[in-house]
């Protein structure tokens, strides 16, 4: 296969910002104004990419709490578009995975970047194939809606269109010949983002000092580490993953997988163990399973831990929950808007039971704004009732305005944005 040309780098320097300057009004107190600011400041070369961030709360004169910036994520980035690789030396988080959080991190991290050659599909694509007795016109119908149309010459065909053929369903083609005839053949397909295509691997390795207290601290580190992940599509229809982790104190692994199953669903296991020097032996599960249709999608995940399992997310002061689960469903109605409902549930070891049952709705308002509202519920240890309704209207040259209102317990908070984003080429 034939690489894209690389344009020739030209060194540059940057500074990106976000200003953001928030009201509030209190019956019987003074009206209190906070500015808060995001910044970046970098600069490019053919060796790579240096950028700093930072941010900064309460920078108005007057303002209360602490004033001044937080320094964020300080790094040097390189890229190796023809292997797909990326290395960076700094701050970084660590690559994700199916168990585990990610965690900030100081230090080196070396790992597959497939972002770095545009069109490349790392997924399983579904292959249709037929056969044509003369030259034809094919009409490639997923799930009824009409998707592309192509000629094929005399003999056996394919068709491999990644963009049309993702998610889960059923492809029909209707294979026209010169003399009107037609052939319609049907084929259930499906593809999903989350599986890599046959012997295609996706790997990270990261090394240094963990992030405590990120946006609030510049510099606090804590323990060294180690850590690597490797995925691996040992067919179309197998990913697997291994995944290790470890600091002075304890060490972890674990092997997931990835995989479809009847009726059109993806389902994914997890089966992790670790050994800390004070805790002992530790255990981690996961399994979970999604389906797509047309204009619906379920989603449903459970992860358990026993007392003494420890990750890299995690320590002896607050270790993993003992049960945790997800599940919601949303359906889009087109043009009309979309709506869905979730469910989710917490057991830790610290005693906290918590439940949690939510429903959202979202759909246009005019020509351009959107109006989206919540309510949820939780039961357990926390028993609240939260609502809220967000007003979002895009303007003229990049700019947009937005209110927010949600009521919480006894606390209402109503909130009015207005924004301006960079011009888009072109624009005044």
């Amino acid at each position: 296969a034939q690489t894209m040309a690389l344009t020739p780098v030209m060194p540059s320097v940057f500074a990106n910002y976000e200003l953001s300057l928030a009201a509030s009004k209190t019956r019987g107190a003074k009206q209190a104004r906070e500015l808060g600011a995001l910044v970046e400041i970098g600069g490019s070369t053919d060796l790579g990419l240096v950028s700093t961030s930072a941010v900064g709360r309460n920078l108005m004169k007057g303002s209360s709490g602490r004033s001044g910036f937080t320094r964020l994520d300080t790094s040097f980035t390189s890229n190796w578009p023809g292997s797909n690789l990326t290395f960076r030396l700094g701050d970084s988080v660590t690559k994700p995975g199916l168990w585990g959080q990610v965690v900030y991190f100081g230090g080196v991290q070396l790992g597959t970047n497939f972002q770095l050659t545009p069109g490349f599909v790392t997924q399983p694509t579904a292959v249709l194939n037929g056969v044509s007795s003369s030259p034809s016109t094919v009409e490639l119908y997923v799930n009824d809606v009409l998707r592309q149309v192509s000629q094929v010459p005399t003999g056996p065909f394919a068709i491999d269109n990644a963009s049309a053929l993702t998610g889960s369903g059923e492809a029909r083609m209707v294979v026209r010949d010169l003399l009107g005839r037609e052939v319609v053949i049907t084929q259930p397909f499906f593809s999903s983002a989350r599986m890599l295509a046959k012997d295609l691997s996706d790997w990270g390795a990261e090394a240094g000092l963990l992030r405590r207290a990120y946006g609030s601290s510049s510099n606090r580190y804590g323990p060294a580490f180690v850590a690597g992940a490797f995925r691996h599509g040992v067919t179309d229809h197998l990913t697997m993953e291994g995944r290790v982790q470890a600091t002075r104190e304890f060490a972890a692994g674990g092997l997931g997988a990835i995989a479809p199953l009847p009726a059109g669903v993806l389902g994914r296991a997890v089966f992790a163990t670790s050994r800390d020097t004070d805790a002992g032996n530790g255990f981690h599960g996961l399994l979970g399973a999604d389906k797509q249709w047309k204009s619906s999608a379920v989603y449903f995940q459970a992860e358990a831990s026993t007392r003494n399992f420890r990750s890299l997310d995690t320590d002896a002061r607050r270790p993993s929950p003992r049960l945790q689960w997800v599940a919601n469903f949303s359906h889009s109605l087109t043009a009309r808007g979309q709506f869905g409902f979730a469910a989710a549930g917490l057991w830790s070891w610290l005693g906290t039971k918590i439940t949690t049952l939510s429903a959202n709705l979202s759909f246009p308002l005019g020509e351009r704004g959107t109006l989206s509202a919540y309510a949820s519920k939780a039961f357990g240890n926390s028993n609240n009732i939260s609502l809220g309704v967000t007003m979002t209207i895009p303007l003229e040259h990049n700019r947009s305005m937005s209110v927010v209102a949600n009521v919480a317990g006894r606390q209402t908070n109503v909130y009015a944005t207005a924004a301006s984003g960079p011009a888009i080429s072109g624009e005044p």
